[in-house]
């Protein structure tokens, strides 16, 4: 069958559809002959000469004296403790840098630990010990002897003149040491007749009246709380000169071992510790203090140093 439509060969040029609207050769018309990726080409050349250009002109701009990523940051060294200055206004990153803080140099990780625990289990105590004159006493110095394993710690009794004169009983004494001996804190004591003795034991008549006590404790202790030596003195008579009763001196011996040990006074009546005791016999308080004491490392307890 023949197609009634003229072919588009048979069509005259300037009346074919595909060239309706188009420009003619000669007046700025594409030529048919260029291709798609032709003018592809052409476009990245253009990009390239671009960024070539773009790149120029980075290059001559100055830097940026606030761009954090050029910004350089140094630690101190571990010796020094000053800030560093603050840089100039035109150095200042814009992000603030955020400071760590350091912990204090004199204070060890380890050596805070230890007294972080110590405060808690004193804490943790509660009424049960005493340690109320020993937080506002000597800087919160906690002090014990602390003999090597199998190293007990030596008393010598001074028999001198005035011992032998007054016939003195040193029963009470060295009961007052078994007493203390007894509780749980992993001391033992050992009268010698040696006088470089760690305890040194001696006897007055009397102390004067307007100091009002019939026994003392000197300590000499190291900068960490332990007990080098002790001397105690030990009187008769009560300082309007009524001699003591055996009674009376027990109830003074007992108490000035308890500062031997470490112990300082108790706010309580009921306690060998009490400034003015009056009866020969220790508390609940008294061996619960003494066993806390000697469960914790000599020392400060305090942590704000």
């Amino acid at each position: 069958m023949l197609d009634p439509r003229p072919t588009r060969r048979q069509l005259p040029p300037k009346t074919r559809p595909s060239d309706r609207g188009r420009p003619q050769p000669g007046r700025g018309a594409r030529p048919r002959n260029v291709s798609r990726a032709t003018y592809g080409l052409l476009a990245m050349v253009m990009i390239l000469i671009g960024l070539v250009a773009v790149s120029r002109v980075v290059e001559q701009t100055p830097d940026n004296p606030t761009d954090v990523s050029t910004l350089s940051v140094s630690v101190p060294a571990a010796e020094s403790l000053q800030p560093a200055p603050p840089p100039p206004p035109s150095a200042r990153p814009r992000v603030r840098p955020v400071l760590v803080a350091q912990p204090p140099t004199n204070t060890p990780t380890l050596d805070l630990m230890v007294r972080l625990e110590a405060q808690r289990r004193i804490t943790r105590a509660g009424a049960a010990v005493y340690f109320d004159s020993l937080l506002a006493d000597q800087d919160s110095l906690l002090r014990r002897w602390a003999p090597g394993p199998g190293q007990p710690i030596t008393v010598v009794l001074v028999r001198d003149s005035f011992f032998l004169a007054e016939q003195v009983d040193e029963r009470a004494i060295r009961n007052g040491f078994a007493t203390w001996q007894e509780l749980r804190a992993g001391i033992k004591f050992v009268f010698v007749e040696d006088s470089t003795a760690h305890v040194e034991i001696r006897w007055i008549e009397r102390f004067a009246k307007d100091e009002w006590r019939t026994g003392q404790t000197d300590l000499q202790f190291d900068s960490d709380g332990v007990i080098q030596h002790a001397l105690v003195t030990l009187s008769v008579r009560d300082p309007e000169g009524v001699k003591l009763d055996q009674k009376a001196l027990a109830t003074t011996a007992l108490h000035e071992v308890g500062h031997v040990l470490g112990l300082l006074h108790s706010e309580r009546f009921g306690d060998i510790m009490f400034p003015a005791p009056t009866v020969p016999r220790l508390s609940n308080r008294d061996r619960r203090t003494l066993e806390l004491i000697y469960s914790l490392p000599p020392g400060t307890i305090k942590t704000n140093q």
